[in-house]
């Protein structure tokens, strides 16, 4: 099983990941001139949740058993779900977004089908790899 700091290692890379690669294009598209007031704007929203998340994670519960204890067994599979479905949609832009990154910078003749194919091929190989060190 991944215990907590290998999952918490997990979503700040995909986190860290996905800002990287599409955090300017999107600041330049919704703020032009602009985007350092929409940066400054977005701290000021990210220290706040990051300060109620804080207060949330001081009983040494994750979102999953916060929403257990408050709504019993419903509200915890509304919420996993809601959960997986957020992974699953950031997953998806970073395996699209990754090899056309790739594409642009490295590998200019490819064709970005077949980088797709070997960055879901390595992912799959990485992931049994982890699978066996457990």
């Amino acid at each position: 099983m991944i215990d907590r700091k290998k999952m918490t290692t997990l979503l700040i890379n995909v986190i860290s990941v996905k800002m990287l690669l599409t955090f300017p294009k999107v600041m330049i598209i919704n703020s032009g001139n602009a985007a350092w007031i929409e940066c400054i704007y977005n701290t000021l929203i990210v220290i706040g949740l990051f300060w109620i998340t804080t207060k949330l994670y001081r009983s040494n519960k994750n979102i999953i058993q916060l929403a257990e204890m408050i709504g019993k067994k419903w509200l915890k599979i509304i919420v996993g779900v809601v959960v997986f479905v957020v992974l699953l949609i950031n997953y998806s832009s970073i395996i699209r977004i990754f090899p056309e990154t790739v594409k642009i910078v490295l590998l200019q003749d490819f064709k970005i089908e077949f980088i797709i194919a070997c960055f879901c091929g390595v992912l799959v190989i990485q992931c049994f790899e982890l699978i066996d060190q457990f």
